[in-house]
């Protein structure tokens, strides 16, 4: 009942936030790395990305916080609709 991998199909976006994590220090974020593709597969271990990989027409780039435009950090047409968020497995099904 883990996530191992995630597939999209059309559109595919990512974002991801590249941090430098050293115990006992303040996280320190590094870059960001924006992509996008027809085609994306995540793989995700222990609940972290592992690699993700873009199968037709990639298109991606990393750069420092600063160099990269407020809304190339957003996926485009993501809204956040937390109150729909299933919090068990059950909240998953349709309910007829």
């Amino acid at each position: 009942n883990k996530l191992y991998l995630v597939e999209v199909y059309g559109n595919a976006q990512s974002i991801y936030y590249i941090w430098e994590e050293e115990k006992n220090k303040v996280p320190k974020l590094l870059g960001i790395n924006v992509g996008s593709g027809s085609e994306m597969k995540i793989y995700v271990s222990k609940n972290k990305i592992k690699k993700i990989t873009t199968i037709t027409n990639p298109v991606f780039f990393t750069d420092d916080e600063e160099n990269v435009k407020e809304e190339d950090k957003k996926l485009k047409g993501f809204e956040w609709r937390i109150k729909e968020r299933p919090l068990k497995p059950e909240d998953i099904f349709i309910k007829r």
